[in-house]
Parts: structure tokens; C-alpha cells; sequence
């Protein structure tokens, strides 16, 4: 090696040994830092728990939005066919006497018992009416006559219920209170 060389190694020891050495860290620091650290844990743990809690609500809340619109839409559907039932009703309350015993009626009678059965198995029931104290919560009044005051004296369409929610309102006539 040449004395230039040599020269600049010795010089680069020498710095090395006159920089000042770090002090190690004393227990207070060690004991701080280990505090500061137990508190960012336990915060990241609250706000776990927190965005936890925040989705299992948004679960609920999208499943439960979800049932809501299944049945919104089950209504609708069960509401139109509603009137296909009202329409056997109407039907079958003026079939003429000499059709009465008729095979062919029956059959027609048949049909309209399988779609009665549909109903109930999808939780449709008929809301019971007549001689009932009038609830507007239940019954549509749209005529009055004479009669106990208040009280349903006779159907005009009948009501329904789905899953204990008013499908469709009875529409009746109430009494008004003379007889």
C-alpha cells in the first residue's frame, strides 16, 4: 500500500473513534415507548372491534332490506292475483241452478281452491270482518246503513293479511247506528 493510502485508513480510524458513542436507552425511555405502545394497541383494537360491529350491523341491515324487498314484491304480486280470486267469487255466488251440479263447474271450483291453497301456504289470510267494530287500520268503510253504530254490517271485498302485515284492506259497509 502506498503511504497516501495508509494515511487516509489511519485519518478514517481516527474520525471513528472521535465521534462521541450513543448513549444506550434508559429503562424510563424503554418503559415509555413500551407504554405509548400498549396505548396504539388497545386503540387499534377499540376501532377493530368498532369496524367488526359496523359490519356485522351492515349484514343485518343489508339481509333485513333484502327480506323487505322480497316480500314489498311478493305483495304486489299476491295483491293482482287477489282479484283473480275476487273474480271466482263473483262467479260463483251467479252460477245459474241448472249448473250447479256440473262437472265442469266443479272443476272450475277446483282451480280456484288450489289457488286459495297457494295462498295460505305463502302466509295469505283472510281477514275476518263482518259484525267486527270498524278499524281503519283494517277496513276501508265506504258505505253506511242502518245498523249497530260502527260495526261491519256486511263485506263488500274482503281483506287479507300477509305475515301479520294488512295485505289489502277489507272494504265494507258500516252501520250507522239505527235499526
Amino acid at each position: 500500500m502506498t503511504d497516501n493510502t495508509i494515511s487516509k485508513i489511519q485519518k478514517d480510524e481516527e474520525e471513528k473513534n472521535s465521534q462521541p458513542v450513543k448513549a444506550q436507552k434508559s429503562a424510563e425511555e424503554i418503559e415509555k415507548e413500551l407504554e405509548n405502545a400498549k396505548m396504539q394497541i388497545q386503540s387499534l383494537t377499540e376501532a377493530l372491534k368498532r369496524a367488526l360491529a359496523d359490519l356485522a350491523n351492515f349484514k343485518k341491515r343489508t339481509e333485513e332490506e333484502k327480506k323487505n324487498f322480497i316480500e314489498f314484491a311478493a305483495s304486489e304480486l299476491l295483491r293482482e292475483i287477489l282479484q283473480i280470486i275476487d273474480n271466482f267469487d263473483r262467479a260463483f255466488a251467479h252460477i245459474p241452478e241448472n249448473l250447479k251440479g256440473n262437472e265442469w263447474i266443479a272443476g272450475v271450483q277446483q282451480i280456484e281452491k288450489q289457488l286459495r291453497d297457494m295462498f295460505e301456504n305463502q302466509g295469505v289470510t283472510e281477514m275476518p270482518a263482518l259484525e267486527k267494530p270498524i278499524d281503519p287500520n283494517f277496513h276501508d268503510a265506504l258505505l253506511t246503513g242502518k245498523g249497530p253504530k260502527n260495526i261491519v254490517i256486511e263485506v263488500l271485498e274482503k281483506g287479507y293479511m300477509l305475515g301479520g302485515k294488512v295485505l289489502r284492506h277489507a272494504k265494507v259497509k258500516v252501520g250507522d247506528g239505527t235499526e
